[in-house]
């Protein structure tokens, strides 16, 4: 379970209580501690209490992506992390995708897919987590056509869910702001979302449910690790769990505009490794792309408010 302030950013005042024992029974001391974390922070605003979401990168990077990971939390962090032998560090990840669109009319278009990991629950690039643009060769080949695209997919149903609030509430923020939500010169509603920056945790379906217990290393014929085998219980045993499929619970929107230049920057770093193995130039169109696809966005809902200037005039 996780509780924290709900006037807090950036997982300030979050605490993460785990509420079952090794058995799966409750734990009557952590539900103590966490009542009095809730009592102590509610005194000055409200709290939010969630249930943990059971997520992990383990579940379907590639491990190219996750001995990245582990390098770079050395090497930016100096944070040592322990994938292979107990106590196992314990990796969190999130996702992230942009979602923009030049008016009501259009479809909505993504932009910057984003894996964020981190040693923290917070996977904030400022509080330890380390940025990677999410490519398809990241992801285990057997994830590939589900991962990104339902993602991708999950993405503009939270923008269109944003503007069916705005309008069935026009009436309530009217009584309590005392004004309309109003438009722009071109008749689009102020409470139309053209641009959000969505933050998701992806989660595994398991043909067979149970309890996560451990998660194994998985290698090949060659012994080179391949990924990781999930290992899940219930009351026959333990055993392998088969991941069928991902559900995507969205966190939060937020602008995320702070992240586009680390995205670059990485997209840069990568482009210029693989020019470098392929003995090539660097091919500067492959970077910066989401960048111009938001531009774009921007660009043409600028030029119909211009054109809507101009009429008025």
């Amino acid at each position: 379970m996780l509780i924290k302030g709900a006037a807090e950013s950036g997982a300030r005042n979050l605490k993460v209580f785990e509420m079952q024992d090794d058995h799966g029974r409750v734990a009557p001391d952590a539900i103590r501690q966490a009542a009095e974390f809730v009592y102590d922070v509610s005194r000055s605003q409200n709290v939010v209490i969630q249930a943990a979401v059971l997520t992990s990168p383990e579940f379907w990077a590639s491990d190219d992506l996750m001995r990245s990971f582990v390098d770079r939390q050395i090497l930016e962090w100096n944070m040592p992390v322990n994938r292979d032998t107990y106590p196992r560090s314990q990796i969190y990840c999130s996702l992230r995708v942009v979602v923009c669109s030049s008016g009501p009319n259009e479809p909505y278009q993504t932009a910057f897919p984003i894996i964020l990991m981190s040693l923290q629950v917070a996977t904030n690039v400022g509080r330890g987590g380390t940025l990677e643009p999410l490519r398809d060769e990241l992801v285990q080949e057997r994830f590939r056509n589900k991962l990104r695209p339902k993602l991708e997919e999950q993405a503009p149903k939270v923008m269109d869910a944003m503007a069916r609030f705005a309008r069935k509430y026009a009436r309530t923020y009217r009584e309590e702001r005392g004004r309309e939500i109003g438009e722009d010169l071109r008749g689009v509603s102020y409470g139309w979302p053209p641009y959000l920056m969505l933050d998701y945790l992806a989660t595994p379906v398991f043909k067979r449910r149970g309890r996560l217990v451990d998660i194994e290393a998985e290698y090949d014929a060659d012994g080179k690790r391949i990924g990781s085998k999930v290992i899940l219980q219930d009351e026959q045993g333990r055993f392998e769990g088969e991941i069928v499929d991902w559900k995507f619970i969205h966190l939060e929107p937020n602008v995320g505009v702070g992240l586009w230049d680390r995205y670059t920057l990485r997209e840069e770093e990568n482009e210029r490794l693989k020019a470098k193995r392929e003995g090539r130039e660097i091919n500067w169109e492959v970077i910066g792309v989401s960048d111009r696809t938001v531009l774009r966005s921007f660009a043409l809902a600028g030029e119909e408010y211009l054109k809507a200037n101009r009429r008025q005039e």
